[in-house]
């Protein structure tokens, strides 16, 4: 059981908030920051070359919010550039990040800080809720529900329990990032906070989980992750990277993550183009790369049960998955 202690000095945490268009949801997560219990943090705005009144809305806050806010303007150039633009600015000695149409608990800075301080931790995250007013009505949050283990087992985490865990419900420590110069690949449209957040990981040796949702997170339906495009095999080329990286720092997980993670993101990018019904781009996916491979090995081990049927189904022939795919998603199947 992990611990927390009201006597211990306020560390300072850097939020930064990478802004596109985001002129009608940032106030309320500006909100959420402002009914922080914990209050010694400051927030980096990035305004990624918005188009909507995103200006006048930060101008408010500068002027009439308690926050510690600082605000950049940079050309668009994506949320990657963003958010290393934020890291170069932050002061804090931790580092937060939350997009701009997302919440906090108010009680996620206070319980979060306090642990990682006083049981000196490498990193530490809660679950979210893609529900945000039942994050933001939540009441009370049990310190109890935070655990202790090791990085083995914090990746085995990160990596099975993906329906649970978000990268802003993250907070990493400043020193390491610099150490290390671990930053967001430009250019990225997917996946970038996963690479982030798996090269992190792989310097931790320990780390807190947090099993109540405290971050609030708004599934936009016209947002890029919602967008059917070849960018979504940014998310495999993401995980390739991260595999070579733990590859250079002896990570001693990146066979689990070999034999698990990079198939399952395979897997994903598969079902994206079919349940899109993008024949075209399907067919240049299983052509540029080793899908088979790596669906083989979902087949094997894959714990889920589904996983392993249609990862079996891929391998018997590629278009029974892309047309069962279809039809599962055409009864409003959710995996």
């Amino acid at each position: 059981m992990a611990h927390t202690s009201d006597t211990l000095p306020k560390p300072y945490v850097s939020v930064i908030i990478p802004c596109y268009n985001a002129a009608k949801t940032l106030p309320r997560t500006l909100k959420s920051l402002e009914n922080q219990l914990y209050k010694d943090f400051e927030v980096i705005i990035i305004n990624d070359g918005s188009s909507d009144e995103i200006h006048e809305v930060i101008d408010k806050y500068l002027n009439q919010s308690s926050l510690h806010i600082r605000y950049i303007v940079q050309k668009n150039s994506g949320v990657s550039v963003a958010r290393n633009n934020g890291l170069r600015n932050a002061k804090g000695k931790y580092i937060c990040f939350l997009d701009g149409d997302d919440v906090y608990h108010r009680e996620f800075l206070d319980l979060i800080v306090k642990l990682v301080e006083f049981n000196n931790i490498d990193v530490s995250f809660a679950y979210f809720d893609r529900d945000i007013e039942s994050v933001l009505n939540k009441k009370g949050v049990d310190s109890k529900t935070a655990y202790i283990i090791n990085i083995a087992n914090i990746m085995k985490t990160f990596m099975y329990e993906k329906e649970k865990i978000h990268f802003g419900g993250f907070i990493y420590k400043k020193d390491i990032i610099d150490e290390f110069k671990i930053s967001f690949t430009a250019g990225t449209k997917y996946g970038e906070d996963l690479e982030f957040a798996w090269k992190y990981l792989t310097h931790c040796s320990n780390g807190i989980i947090i099993k109540d949702k405290m971050y609030g997170y708004y599934n936009n339906p016209l947002s890029a992750v919602n967008t059917v495009s070849w960018n979504k095999t940014d998310l495999v080329e993401a995980m390739i990277r991260v595999k070579q990286y733990m590859l250079d720092e002896n990570c001693d997980y990146v066979h689990k993550f070999s034999d698990y993670m990079l198939p399952r993101t395979v897997w994903t990018t598969a079902k994206t183009f079919a349940k899109g019904k993008r024949r075209d781009l399907y067919k240049k996916f299983v052509t540029t790369y080793p899908v088979k491979k790596h669906m083989k090995k979902l087949a094997m081990r894959a714990p889920n049960r589904l996983l392993r049927i249609s990862s079996a189904l891929y391998c018997l022939n590629l278009w029974v998955f892309y047309y069962t795919i279809i039809a599962v998603y055409k009864n409003n199947y959710k995996a």
